[in-house]
């Protein structure tokens, strides 16, 4: 689900990778009904929110001081349970 590398050259160059995704994500939803209640275009966009949601380049996200006591183990089980909760 990473963006890789290419999505900082420019969408256009992005977008067979996005297009890849979201053909997966179609082709598990058609056969396993797996997150069938989104669109594979919205599932992708609420899961890549949720990667990015303690990112300092979040706009609506506060980065998190140093003496945080929630560590990046917690925010990976966080993210890991609501993507879970959305599938």
């Amino acid at each position: 689900m990473e963006r890789g590398d290419s999505y900082d050259r420019g969408p256009v160059v992005a977008a067979p990778t996005r297009d890849a995704k979201l053909e997966a994500l179609a082709l598990v939803q058609k056969q396993d009904g797996i997150g069938a209640v989104f669109s594979p275009a919205a599932l992708l966009t609420l899961v890549l929110s949720l990667a990015l949601a303690w990112n300092p380049s979040n706009a609506t996200g506060m980065s998190a001081p140093t003496t945080d006591a929630e560590s990046t183990d917690d925010r990976r089980r966080s993210i890991i349970q609501a993507v879970r909760h959305l599938l």
